[in-house]
């Protein structure tokens, strides 16, 4: 196989808010966060907060559909 065009990256961070102390954090997908897989509620992403160190996550879903 080889590759005629190539296609665009998706984006590998988002920007979000820490909920416990409300820092604005620009967070890389692939080096800052653990895919977790939850059945009933959805997967999430989750990371840690470099402020406050606060375990925050972001719905897998949010992600999906900005690629």
């Amino acid at each position: 196989m080889r590759v005629i065009k190539k296609g665009l990256k998706p984006p590998q961070t988002f920007e979000t808010r820490c909920s416990h102390c409300k820092a604005v954090l620009e967070v890389d997908v692939k080096k800052d966060c653990k895919l977790v897989s939850d059945q009933r509620d959805g997967d999430f992403y989750q990371f840690r907060c470099c402020e406050c160190g606060n375990k925050d996550s972001i719905d897998a879903k949010l992600l999906r559909a900005r690629r």
